[in-house]
């Protein structure tokens, strides 16, 4: 299970989002690598350089807060079941949506 990336989370209000793209496109000089809705969550992502955006109204957000990264990895369903052997919880998901797949773990060393 290679991990791709870890992206560090950044939250904003669905209508400062454009902002947060464009001010990250800038102090990174990269461009959005992705953006897309997951209406079942409430939430829109985008994915500048190492950042993850996530945009919503803070009911949305607040259960999403306490996460600390964001991995990309090749395959959910390997991370899933490498995670849990190491002791993970799984959360949410997977689940499968617009932007690809996706899950929430809380890691076994911590709150």
């Amino acid at each position: 299970m290679p991990i791709l990336q870890v992206l560090a989370r950044a939250y904003t209000k669905p209508d400062g989002l454009d902002a947060a793209i464009a001010f990250y496109e800038k102090l990174f000089g990269e461009r959005c690598k992705a953006r897309f809705p997951i209406p079942p969550l409430g939430l829109e992502i985008a994915s500048v350089a190492s950042v993850h955006l996530l945009a919503g109204v803070e009911e949305k957000l607040k259960p999403f807060r306490s996460a600390q990264a964001t991995f990309w990895v090749d395959s959910v369903l390997e991370a899933e079941r490498t995670l849990r052997e190491m002791g993970s919880e799984i959360l949410h998901g997977p689940e499968h949506g617009q932007g690809g797949s996706f899950m929430i773990v809380k890691h076994p060393h911590g709150p």
